[in-house]
Formats: C-alpha cells, structure tokens, sequence
C-alpha cells in the first residue's frame, strides 16, 4: 500500500471537481460555488468515515470566562 500515493489521489480528485461551477457559471452567484465546493469535500470526507460518524453544518458555542462564544457556521 502506498499511504502517500492514495493521499495525492484525493487532492487531486478534489483539485479536478472544485471548480466545475465556477467554470459554468464564472463569477455569477458566489453562494453557488461555495455551496458546491462544500458539497465535494463533504462527499469526499463521508466517504472514510466511520458509519456511526456524520457530516452536517452547525455553530460551535464555548463557555468562557466572559460568556458564552458562537463561531459563525462551521459546515
């Protein structure tokens, strides 16, 4: 098994579909292509993951000394 040879393979499966919107749509709706680039990673992450593990989008909120904390959206 070549550890390093099937890490370059999904950086560069990534590499190859992230910018299929925006070569469609060029710099037309932002939104669009950044939902579409999360969705890739979100596929490729889902995919050597545990089943009992998923992939969403939330906020993180931690305590601090002065209150709470929410990060703005994590996905």
């Amino acid at each position: 098994m070549d550890a390093k040879a099937f890490q370059k393979s999904i950086t560069d499966e990534l590499l190859i579909v992230k910018d299929r919107v925006r070569k469609l749509i060029g710099n037309a709706h932002w939104v669009t292509d950044g939902r579409h680039k999360e969705s890739v990673l979100k596929d490729v992450i889902k995919r050597f993951l545990p089943k009992n593990i998923s992939v969403g989008t939330g906020f993180v909120i931690s305590k601090r000394a002065e209150g709470f904390k929410q990060t703005t959206q994590i996905d």
